[in-house]
């Protein structure tokens, strides 16, 4: 039978295989790999992963398909025709589960690593035009470890400083309501992703928040995001993956 030789594989196995399948898809020799988040589940598998991009020099991306939201291409936007940058940022991650062992059908050690798995997403989101913390500047906390199925912390909080210098600060409890949130402010709007697939901006001189009418026609005709993501994996500029 004729052997496959694909120039690009995307990786969207269950989380307990990524990894696995990641090495498996680098030493069958494909060069472009996109691999759903998180890819890895611990440090040891990081430091493998590295030592085996760079002995096969590959292009290895993670899928993080929340930056291709129509709401945060429609933010990105606005932001550029206003001629303002990003002053702050705020966000939360918080996880709420109605069971008491967490997300269900899910490996134990995988609900352990939940903040990388899941909460991942909104915090990429959070600093994806801002560039990453500044551990130096930062600091990052947690609190309670009474989550039988999460046992490192169930309240998060910090604050700090991106890579470009931009004050950004966070806040999740667990085990209180609340979903995923993120703040950009600009010197004149507050852009709110509440829910992330939604836009709402405030205006300075007014408390109104009013959502911003979006096309949001490929996220709703595919899983959101995906669409551009794989556009821009497959086709285009690999710097916004």
């Amino acid at each position: 039978s004729q052997k496959l030789n694909p120039s690009h594989v995307i990786i969207s196995s269950p989380v307990e295989t990524l990894f696995e399948n990641t090495i498996e898809a680098i030493t069958s020799g494909v060069k472009n790999i996109l691999v759903e988040k998180p890819m890895i589940l611990n440090v040891r598998q990081a430091k493998s992963l590295i030592d085996i991009k760079n002995k096969y020099n590959i292009n290895i991306k993670v899928a993080y398909n929340r930056r291709f939201y129509s709401s945060l291409q429609a933010a990105l936007n606005l932001i550029t025709k206003s001629k303002e940058t990003i002053q702050s940022i705020y966000f939360e991650f918080n996880e709420i589960y109605p069971f008491k062992d967490g997300p269900n059908n899910r490996d134990e050690y995988v609900k352990k690593k939940w903040l990388l798995v899941n909460s991942m997403h909104v915090i990429d989101l959070a600093f994806v035009s801002v560039g990453l913390p500044l551990f130096s500047k930062s600091n990052f906390n947690c609190k309670d470890y009474d989550l039988n199925w999460h046992p490192t912390g169930s309240i998060f909080y910090g604050s700090g400083l991106s890579e470009t210098g931009i004050p950004f600060s966070y806040h999740a409890n667990w085990k209180s309501p609340g979903n995923w949130k993120i703040e950009w402010m600009t010197n004149s709007t507050r852009y709110i992703f509440n829910p992330i697939e939604k836009l709402k901006v405030m205006k300075k001189g007014s408390f109104n928040i009013e959502e911003v009418p979006i096309d949001d026609s490929l996220d709703i005709k595919y899983k959101p995001g995906v669409y551009l993501q794989n556009q821009a994996f497959l086709f285009g500029d690999n710097t916004q993956l």
